[in-house]
């Protein structure tokens, strides 16, 4: 075992099932799951075959990053979703693997190429960080991290429809008695359908398997049978046509559902190419089934990588003050690209003043040429905007359509231009003071280091992450009313220009407490006949305490004349705060009781006064 990362433990459910050997493309019997009202269906994939030229030549000869990052590759980090590609081999024990095609219970070797499974050599490594460049750019479009690094349980499993947190496990393994036992050794890997986001048992339908030894090794086609399998997990199903379960493609292009092992361009599809008999659109399941897709990019011209998230997307970068040559040049994914740029440049009311969208074509099963796009003109002085799209190449019977064209890129423009207008920069200098009530603080704030070329015009506040109003670029204080005091508020501001709204900055401010209300005086009693001469006071706590805890109670009894006036007074010595009432000694006579609650500031009001009775 390689120690690169954790190992997960499954869950193991009880079952009583006896599966018959599988053939490929049979679908299995279903098992009784516990707690599970619909079985998921399995699904088994061919790999290459027999016939197939020796591969691997995909393999690049460097790696793309240092060799000690390649079980700590992520495409989205911090995202909730997660497509873990296991290498390292994982335990697979209480699963509808187990239960449906006779998976032994034990742990399941990872990947390797020299059969020295304690470590990964340079090429395995070199190899790993392609597949995994590979399988990043086609999930790219959406919020899921494609890592090598293993996430741990809880990123992986979900344990009910409230946990946001969860994601897939890729296993691509040498397990010769998975590979035996799921597919009779002739497939290139297997999953369940519709269980990325399962909500009741999820770990039952994990992993998905990829198995190398169905598919020669080869760096390229792991890739695309994770890619694949995956999507199944997603609820994706088979891209084919009236003769063929699994789509080959034609040209350069071919669809990741169906079979893209000798096409250098494979896309996710809605079945637009001739004889689909599958128009399940693939984008559409996958964001419902689990990933949502990415959001938008800004109008600021990109310093890394940028997407193109759906067919209807186009991003635009503004372009100011520029005049003279002016080059764009927009590069696709390094490896395996799914987008296929087209570019153009216009004018800031839309006119195209020049544009490029080259005729992808196949160099060899994994290369095409013409994905990037590029521009080079001569441009009078104005502003201008970068336009990118997906393209496609509309040759009839032979192209593709920008449905599954989507995808991460760069840009880099070489022109004389100045600094675009942004938004403002974040406010600085908060801080609150007391208002002018018991419940309202003022809330002041400077303006931000840059305005981004454009003057502020405005400031937007926010109180516990709510708006609650606008001030002008010029009052820079907001008297925030309503408070409770005791409480913390959390007060937000960000600067407006024409551009839009710049980042928030935020202060967190307690409300000053205040003394409390006064309680609620309850009903006298006399005391009992008989021994001491006494008096019983009760009361129930104030409304509110002030913000601040009740640390305690004072009693005072009130001594009447015949005519109810005061003839004089008895205090009590500090309760406790869970004290409600209080037997008091005192002379014969009529009396009334008062009670003041007391917390950190101080004493609260009295109480109105008790009925009257006699002490006795």
């Amino acid at each position: 075992m390689r120690a690169v990362s954790g190992r997960r433990i499954l869950v193991t459910l009880s079952l009583s099932l006896v599966v018959t050997p599988l053939a490929l493309g049979q679908q299995p019997a279903r098992a009784r799951v516990p707690d599970q009202p619909t079985a998921k269906r399995m699904v088994v994939d061919p790999g290459l075959p027999a016939s197939h030229p020796a591969l691997r030549s995909t393999t690049p000869p460097v790696a793309p990053f240092p060799l000690d990052q390649t079980f700590a590759l992520h495409s989205k980090p911090g995202s909730a979703h997660t497509i873990y590609i296991d290498f390292d081999g994982a335990l697979v024990s209480g699963t509808a693997w187990n239960a449906e095609a006779n998976v032994v219970a034990k742990f399941h070797d990872g990947w390797t190429l020299d059969g020295d499974l304690t470590t990964f050599s340079e090429i395995e490594r070199t190899a790993i960080q392609s597949i995994w460049q590979r399988v990043s750019e086609d999930y790219a479009p959406f919020d899921v991290d494609v890592t090598t690094a293993d996430p741990g349980d809880a990123a992986i499993d979900r344990s009910g429809p409230g946990d946001a947190v969860y994601g897939t496990r890729a296993l691509v393994s040498r397990s010769t008695q998975a590979f035996q036992s799921i597919c009779n050794n002739q497939c290139g890997g297997g999953a369940y359908i519709d269980v990325f986001d399962e909500p009741n048992v999820h770990a039952y339908y994990q992993p998905a398997w990829i198995f190398p030894l169905g598919l020669d090794n080869d760096t390229k086609a792991i890739a695309e049978a994770v890619s694949h399998e995956v999507g199944h997990n997603f609820g994706l199903t088979h891209d084919g046509n009236p003769t063929s379960e699994y789509e080959p493609g034609h040209n350069a292009w071919a669809p990741i559902m169906g079979s893209g092992y000798d096409r250098p361009i494979t896309q996710f599809s809605n079945g637009d190419y001739a004889l689909a008999n599958n128009t399940q659109d693939d984008l559409a399941v996958i964001a419902a089934g689990g990933a949502p897709l990415r959001a938008d990019e800004p109008t600021t011209l990109p310093t890394g990588t940028a997407y193109i998230t759906r067919r209807e997307e186009t991003d635009s970068f503004d372009l100011n003050d520029c005049g003279g040559p002016i080059t764009v040049t927009a590069t696709p994914a390094p490896v395996s690209p799914n987008l296929d740029i087209a570019l153009s440049l216009v004018t800031q009311q839309g006119a195209v003043l020049a544009s490029a969208n080259p005729v992808a074509a196949m160099v060899s099963r994994d290369v095409a040429s013409g994905m990037g796009a590029s521009i080079s003109t001569t441009v009078p002085a104005g502003n201008y905007r970068v336009v990118v799209d997906g393209g496609g190449d509309p040759t009839a019977g032979s192209g593709f359509s920008d449905y599954g064209s989507v995808g991460a890129y760069t840009l880099a423009v070489e022109a004389t231009c100045s600094p675009a207008d942004t938004a403002p920069a974040v406010p600085t200098g908060l801080r609150v003071s007391p208002g002018a009530s018991d419940t309202s603080l003022n809330f002041y704030w400077s303006p931000p280091a840059t305005d981004g070329g454009s003057s502020v015009t405005s400031y937007d506040v926010f109180q516990d992450g709510a708006l609650v109003g606008s001030t002008s670029a010029v009052d820079r204080v907001r008297t925030m009313t309503g408070l409770v005091p005791g409480r913390d508020y959390d007060f937000s501001v960000r600067a407006v220009n024409a551009v839009g709204s710049g980042p928030t900055a935020s202060i967190t401010a307690t409300v000053p407490a205040i003394v409390p209300d006064r309680p609620a005086i309850g009903r006298a009693t006399s005391g009992t006949t008989g021994g001491s001469v006494t008096a019983k006071a009760t009361w129930k706590p104030p409304a509110f305490n002030g913000g601040a805890a009740i640390i305690g109670y004072r009693v005072t009894g009130y001594k009447l004349n015949g005519s109810g006036g005061v003839l004089r007074t008895v205090t009590s010595r500090l309760l406790g705060p869970s004290a409600r009432s209080l037997t008091m000694s005192l002379g014969r006579g009529a009396w009334r009781f008062a009670v003041l609650a007391y917390n950190s500031v101080g004493a609260g009001p009295l109480s109105k006064k008790s009925n009257k009775v006699a002490a006795r």
